[in-house]
């Protein structure tokens, strides 16, 4: 009988099918005991048996019919290796027709951890081997499913069996799962505090399964192959740990209470990403702000994943230039401000391309946006920091090498060129003695000097930048490696000379030629005038000719063989060779041919019509399809020819800084760099060497000074009270006070709620913060009542003009900053109109930040809705700059 390895059997289902997990569930729905308490569908006895009995029948139903699912009525049990291996096993045998011959010992030889889901002793309260096709709860389920009635299920089973909290899915594809990553989903604050504070979840449990992961790892057999470098997109990866979650979700109350439970934002997920690294994954700037600058535990930004990329390096990576900026200015340091401008100190680690030991960071901002091919990064590397960076990096050191090394490049030409026209048509070479030939040995002995200091400074590099370094200098300055070839080529000349290889000589010094005069196309791409030019040339090479290339050979393979058969043996020097007819074909396809030739054939009539195919196919057809390509090549460079041009120079910087030293790289960083001081309102890097911390000062003209920017959003906040006071009154509401609450996100006007009570009887607020909204009462008003009635009578006047242009379906209100729109039908008007003696007032959060709806709610339930659009400034602060809004008002 043939044994059959039940681990591998496992481990590979789920990778030839990727439904494998879904159509197993759905399967063992009729026969699994589970799904008759709860099931996908929102159904199962649990609910039945809650809805008829209440919370007391829920109870006795558990008593009597769920404790035998439990491990010791309820109180768990510890899970180890063993019982986890044979539970696995016992998994993989479902449905399969074989015998498991195997013992225990033998199965857990074959059982192979996964590469992701590592397996470690943990507790458990419902019973392996009773759980669902996936390995899960009907705890799981009942927060799945996600109702009223089933949360409140699930809260009664937590109530009676607390240990059900540390249960989490089993099965490869959800491993790791816990009720409480779900709650986070579903933004369920109860749930989690229930979760951790009365039973115990454990707030650093990681969801790993293979439904987590990114994409392109899914499709890896994880068992065996090692993990490959990824774009970190997945449908639903957010960085396995619960806290991850909740700040991809953007939960900010139960990412406090996690914080406050021991959860720890630095904690590194399978691929070393941290919190702060899934929010930029998940492009979520305001959230990337509240977790760096958490009060109790704020997440480092200086944390290296598996690819040795921080947060900042990787939003370069991945294409995200808002958090790119956001991330920048957040580890900044402003000195000082005036009016619209601010200079702020920039920290250049992870920023620049050399670190502060005199090496090359290659996983740097600077070099990953130099390689990038995204749109974004033109912009990126145009101006702001790294376009400030860059100017530094010329003025310091980039300038004055790049004038050296063209003057010296020029120089080798003249000699080269000087050498090659003097050179005699005998092969007397050395025995010369006339002044052409004096003069050709001093060119000749100059540019083998070049060349050999040439060739040892190359060696220097390589050995400071390493192998790898080389292999990608190759790409980023292919005519760099054209003339090491070719001054390897003049060093070669040498014992061709002495031995009297003329012949071989003439072959090197030709390579040597064409490749030292390609290299000044490296020093064309600095200048505005050429730069373009050249990136199109590069451009067309590696991606059109590139392309035509492969197609054009496909061809000429396809038709040489066919005419080299038909002229075989014929009286013909076009087709007597192989590489004739290769060669005869070239000349075809640049409309160069003999028509009478194929008359010569041993088969005239197919030669010809070979000859019309051939001419179709390739000269009209393929050659006319270069061209288009060429062109779209072309408008493109064009088209962003000053951007293009700007990365072409940032890539000559990089490329001259290889050729310095160590010391000289770390001296030339001091000298664009200033040191920047310990401050402890901003977390700043550690950087090894006794010059410290470097940091680049910038000085920038924002649009609108700090001062107006505050201003602006007092005033169009204040209209925006109005506004809905306004509408209230015309609703037959009671003005009253106004409670405003401001969401997290103070980057966004996306304000929760206002609120309008009756004051009667009851005594105004004193100023100072209400739920989060700085409210200051006037000292002429004594109280806030008075302050929405003074501002409902400064709007009467304008209203009574407008409306009567205005019918009784809408109403418009122009004011300063907002466009209003008011619809509505006479029957919404008569619900609007019924007296209440409370109204709230909702602002609900827009998609864009230039808009909100404001809702009054009456008592009888009705609403209306009012659209307020327009420019509401986002700098808006609340709470804890109340002081700062105040003093911008006044400025």
């Amino acid at each position: 009988m043939t044994r059959l390895s039940m681990g591998g059997l496992f481990s590979r289902a789920p990778e030839q099918d990727p439904d494998y997990a879904w159509r197993r569930q759905n399967e063992e729905e009729l026969t699994n005991p589970l799904y008759k308490f709860v099931n996908l569908k929102r159904e199962g006895e649990l609910l039945t048996v809650f809805e008829r009995e209440g919370e007391e029948g829920l109870r006795r139903y558990c008593r009597e019919h769920l404790e035998s699912y439990l491990y010791d009525g309820g109180n768990g049990k510890r899970i180890d290796k063993k019982e986890f291996v044979l539970w696995e096993a016992h998994q993989a045998a479902k449905g399969c027709a074989f015998v498991e011959t195997r013992s225990e010992e033998e199965i857990l030889d074959d059982w192979k951890e996964d590469k992701f889901n590592k397996f470690r002793d943990h507790e458990a309260c419902w019973d392996l081997y009773k759980r669902g096709g996936v390995g899960e709860t009907a705890l799981h389920l009942c927060f799945l499913n996600n109702t009223h009635n089933f949360t409140k299920i699930a809260h009664v089973l937590l109530d009676m069996y607390p240990q059900l909290a540390l249960d989490y899915y089993e099965g490869e594809e959800y491993y790791g799962e816990s009720c409480l990553h779900i709650a986070i989903v579903h933004d369920a604050l109860d749930s989690v505090k229930l979760l951790v504070e009365k039973c115990g979840a454990d707030v650093n449990l990681r969801a790993t399964g293979r439904f987590f992961l990114p994409e392109d790892q899914k499709k890896l057999n994880i068992m065996t192959k090692a993990l490959m470098t990824t774009d970190y997109k997945g449908y639903a990866y957010y960085g396995e740990y619960p806290l991850a979650f909740a700040a991809c979700f953007e939960s900010h109350e139960i990412y406090d209470f996690l914080v406050q439970k021991g959860a720890d934002p630095n904690l590194p997920d399978s691929f070393g990403n941290t919190v702060l690294h899934m929010l930029v994954i998940h492009n979520k700037p305001s959230m990337y702000k509240y977790a760096m600058k958490h009060p109790t535990k704020p997440a480092d930004p200086y944390r290296k994943n598996k690819e040795d990329l921080t947060p900042l390096t990787l939003a370069c990576k991945i294409g995200r230039p808002d958090m790119f900026n956001t991330i920048l200015e957040l580890g900044s340091q402003e000195f000082w401000s005036y009016s619209n401008f601010t200079c702020s100190a920039y920290p250049l680690f992870s920023v620049d391309s050399i670190t502060a030991e005199g090496e090359t960071d290659w996983k740097s901002a600077l070099m990953i946006l130099i390689d990038g091919r995204s749109e974004w990064t033109l912009p990126m590397l145009q101006g702001g920091v790294i376009g400030q960076l860059l100017e530094e990096k010329w003025k310091v050191f980039g300038r004055r090498t790049f004038g050296l090394q063209l003057l010296w490049l020029v120089l080798h030409l003249v000699f080269l060129s000087t050498a090659v026209y003097l050179r005699p048509d005998n092969i007397q070479l050395i025995t010369g003695t006339t002044a052409s030939d004096i003069a050709r040995y001093i060119t000749e002995i100059l540019i083998v000097i070049n060349a050999i200091v040439f060739l040892l400074l190359e060696v220097n590099e390589i050995r400071m930048v390493g192998f790898m370094g080389l292999i990608k200098n190759i790409l980023n300055v292919p005519d760099k490696v054209l003339f090491m070839i070719g001054c390897v080529c003049i060093v070669l000349c040498i014992p061709m000379r002495f031995t009297k290889l003329v012949e071989v000589e003439d072959w090197l010094l030709g390579i040597a030629i064409v490749g030292s005069w390609f290299y000044i196309f490296f020093y064309c791409r600095g200048w505005t005038l050429t730069g373009p030019f050249v990136t199109m040339i590069y451009k067309m090479i590696a991606g059109d000719m590139a392309r035509f290339g492969i197609i054009y050979l496909t061809f000429l393979i396809t038709f040489a063989p066919a005419f080299w058969i038909m002229f075989r043996d014929k009286p013909t020097e076009k087709f007597d060779s192989e590489i004739g007819a290769v060669m005869t074909l070239f000349q075809m396809t640049l409309g160069e041919f003999d028509y009478p030739v194929f008359n010569l054939a041993e088969f005239p009539a197919l030669a010809k019509l070979l000859f019309v195919v051939f001419m179709m196919l390739v000269p009209i057809m393929l050659l006319n399809m270069l061209i288009a390509m060429m062109s779209n090549t072309f408008q493109e460079v064009v088209d962003r020819s000053e951007r293009e041009w700007r990365r072409q120079k940032a890539k000559i910087i990089v490329s001259l800084e290889r050729s310095f030293s160590k010391s000289s790289l770390q001296q030339f960083r001091t000298d664009y760099s200033i040191r920047l001081q310990e401050n402890s309102a901003v977390h700043l890097p550690v950087e090894p060497g006794p010059h410290g911390l470097r940091a680049l000062l910038v000085i920038k003209e924002e649009t609108m000074s700090r001062a107006k920017k505050k201003s602006g959003v007092v005033a169009s906040w204040k209209k925006l009270k109005n506004l809905a006071v306004k509408w209230a009154k015309s609703s037959d509401s009671a003005p009253a006070r106004v409670i405003g609450k401001h969401a997290r996100d103070k980057l966004s006007l996306q304000a929760q709620s206002l609120k309008l009570e009756n004051n009667k009887g009851k005594k105004p607020p004193q100023g100072g913060k209400q739920n989060g909204f700085s409210l200051k009462k006037p000292d002429s008003h004594p109280s806030l009542h008075e302050i929405v009635e003074d501002a409902v009578e400064e709007e009467e006047e304008r209203e009574e003009l407008e409306a009567k242009k205005k019918n009784s379906k809408g109403e418009s209100l122009n004011l300063q900053t907002f466009n209003v729109q008011v619809n509505r039908n006479n029957d919404e008007r008569d619900a609007a109109s019924c007296s209440s003696a409370t109204s709230l007032i909702q602002v609900e959060p827009a998609t864009e930040p230039q808009a909100a709806t404001v809702t009054v709610l009456k008592k009888d339930g009705t609403d209306n809705k009012v659209t307020v659009e327009g420019h509401v400034n986002p700098a808006f602060e609340t709470g804890e700059n109340a002081d700062e809004t105040k003093a911008g008002e006044e400025s």
